[in-house]
């Protein structure tokens, strides 16, 4: 049920983004002409005006960007990923959304809630709920993870400019990280692949 909840808030959240005119961002000119063949990822506040209040229920460790293409891909893969001191030590999960659209074209948000809970009689572990919503429909998933007891810092590992890569690659677009120590610092998710002590990173990509 608390699955649930969690996947219908941020569907309700990504809804009401989409209704929204779009904001410049420092970088606009890389999103403002979509060349072929290539992907487009842009920050985006998840929980910006009226939405502020479902935040109390995903919690701060929340966050979503906005994605476009244009070309032949017909499948966007989001992979979320464990890395620790700069390597990859598991993958957790991921899912692949079909995007194909007549007019070659793409435009959805992804959003994710990372979330620490106890289930009775087990250990405290992690929730990782991702949503993505465009113009044919929505997806979502869920995966887990023990938590280190150890860790009592967290944060959110969020883009800070707009990227556009090839269709060929993968990039990490959001987020989160932990630490046993009394501080935690900021960085994008490339900068956090390689300092992070402990990193649980969502990468996207496109298939054929």
């Amino acid at each position: 049920m608390k699955k649930f909840i969690f996947v219908i808030l941020l569907i309700i959240l990504l809804l009401s983004a989409c209704s929204k005119p779009p904001s410049p961002t420092p970088n606009s000119e890389h999103t403002s002409t979509i060349k072929n063949n290539f992907l487009y990822i842009s920050p985006t506040d998840l929980f910006e005006g009226d939405a502020a209040k479902f935040q109390a229920f995903l919690g701060p460790l929340s966050g979503a960007v906005k994605i476009k293409y244009k070309g032949n891909k017909r499948k966007l893969k989001s992979t979320i990923e464990l890395w620790e001191n700069g390597k990859k030590t598991q993958t957790i999960g991921g899912e692949e959304t079909d995007i194909f659209s007549k007019q070659g074209e793409f435009n959805g948000e992804l959003a994710f809630s990372f979330q620490e809970e106890t289930i009775e009689k087990t250990k405290p572990q992690y929730t990782v709920t991702s949503a993505l919503i465009h113009e044919g429909g929505y997806s979502s998933s869920t995966f887990h993870l023990n938590k280190n007891a150890q860790h009592h810092i967290h944060g959110v590992v969020n883009l800070k400019q707009d990227l556009a890569i090839a269709d060929n690659a993968d990039v990490a677009v959001w987020g989160i990280q932990a630490t046993d120590e009394n501080s935690i610092s900021t960085s994008s998710p490339e900068q956090a692949l390689k300092t992070a002590k402990w990193l649980l990173i969502v990468k996207i990509s496109l298939l054929d």
